[in-house]
């Protein structure tokens, strides 16, 4: 048997590594019990030989076990990393990342004085501490803004395509 938070952690799974799901909910348990129920399932796109139609909670459950089981592994980003927000007024140019979701999060940590190069450095710096590399923070930055499906947002397909050239974060 399926409950709710399993079946939503799988989806969430599957959306990080590339699917495309859409989820429709039980009005009438949301009305009538004020619980929030999954209704049906429909995987978009990103999971061959899986969709277009609504499935089955019971039914998607199985078939997002199955992708996710069958995914290629690749080494995991870190949890969190620092950025430089080059858009961003001093005072408000270090983000926090938080590996799987979009945007990020404004630190304190800048100076409205600093240039940008000792900030970028400070990111640098902060991201060290963490055992964040470059790469991995470019990664991170990416799946960001982009989404965590992209081959951008998998730190190994950076790697492959900067051939040893230094990667700035």
């Amino acid at each position: 048997m399926t409950d709710e938070k399993e079946l939503r952690d799988l989806i969430a799974k599957a959306t990080i590594l590339g699917a495309t799901i859409t989820v429709l909910n039980d009005g009438d348990a949301l009305m009538n019990e004020g619980r929030i129920l999954i209704a049906s399932v429909q995987v978009r796109a990103g999971i061959p030989g899986c969709g277009p139609h609504p499935m089955a909670p019971i039914a998607a459950a199985e078939r997002l076990r199955k992708f996710i089981a069958e995914a290629p592994t690749t080494p995991k980003l870190p949890e969190t990393c620092y950025v430089y927000i080059f858009s961003a007024e001093p005072g408000n140019r270090i983000g926090i990342i938080k590996r799987g979701e979009r945007g990020y999060y404004q630190t304190d940590f800048d100076s409205e004085t600093a240039s940008a190069d000792i900030v970028q450095q400070v990111v640098r710096d902060l991201n060290k501490k963490l055992g964040v590399d470059p790469i991995e923070a470019k990664a991170m930055e990416i799946g960001s803004m982009c989404g965590w499906h992209v081959p951008g947002a998998n730190a190994a397909n950076l790697r492959k395509h900067v051939n040893g050239a230094a990667v700035r974060s």
